[in-house]
């Protein structure tokens, strides 16, 4: 999504890169999980390397629509459907926040990915993670003015036969206020020429990135948890289709490790 402004458009290779590292997460009836279907909620799931384990990482509220009835689905190119918590030695999602009065912790969910997960979705698909052992600092050079978030949004889906295809899109917007690793969350605004073709719930869980001077090697600064205008069916945002609004939990290894704990893991 392009701005009404000057600045350097984001390169396609970032997008090529970064669908290796996020996937979109189906809310499944458990009952028919395997069954594919347009109309399945979604949200979105980010891969990342951390002390030699690897994680995933979406909203909590995302998380939180798991229950007796419906399931958090892992889908893939030629693979069978993972049922996450049968599925993962580790158990399921740990959501930060148990429920949408909760406000003290960040909106944010972690899930420990056994070996089993790893084999039969994640290398069989070859996604890739972020590194976050290899994660550097902005210095004073590298202001952070229009973040890149990544995301899946749910109401864009497309059926091809048996398989379920998902839009992966990109936003990019100016800062609202100096991003700071100092700061649990951050927000960015773009302005656009037109209406968005886009709704943009699903997308949280997603990726955010600092690309300005990291074209070929993006610097992960946060994880989306929402993003407006959020869905067909929901109330018009008031600022219009052409206004598009992402809001972050930011994310530093410092930070992670706090999540790690707060979701109970020992590291």
């Amino acid at each position: 999504m392009d701005q009404k402004t000057k600045e350097k458009p984001v390169p396609d290779e970032l997008s090529e890169l970064v669908v290796n590292y996020c996937d979109p997460l189906f809310i499944s009836d458990r009952n028919r999980i395997h069954q594919s279907n347009v109309r399945k909620s979604n949200g979105t799931i980010t891969y990342i390397n951390y002390k030699n384990q690897l994680w995933g990482v979406t909203a909590a509220h995302v998380a939180n629509l798991e229950n007796s009835k419906n399931r958090l689905t892992l889908c893939g190119c030629g693979t069978q459907p993972v049922y996450i918590a049968e599925s993962n030695t580790y158990g399921g999602f740990r959501p930060l926040r148990k429920n949408e009065d909760d406000k003290k912790n960040p909106d944010i969910a972690i899930l420990k990915i056994s070996n089993e997960i790893k084999i039969n979705h994640f290398d069989s698909n070859l996604k890739k993670a972020i590194d976050l052992e290899k994660w550097e600092k902005p210095d004073t050079t590298e202001e952070i003015i229009t973040p890149v978030a990544f995301g899946f949004p749910t109401d864009h889906k497309t059926q091809q036969g048996r398989v379920t295809l998902s839009d992966l899109v990109l936003v990019a917007g100016y800062i609202s206020n100096k991003w700071s690793f100092y700061n649990d969350g951050f927000s960015f605004h773009a302005e656009l020429q037109e209406n968005s073709e886009y709704f943009l719930s699903g997308m949280s869980g997603g990726p955010i990135f600092h690309a300005e001077d990291r074209e070929h090697d993006p610097l992960l600064i946060g994880i989306v948890y929402q993003g407006i205008p959020g869905g067909k069916y929901k109330e018009p945002p008031g600022l219009g289709m052409n206004n598009v609004f992402v809001f972050g939990h930011t994310l530093t290894p410092d930070i992670f490790d706090t999540w790690l704990y707060l979701a109970g893991f020992d590291s």
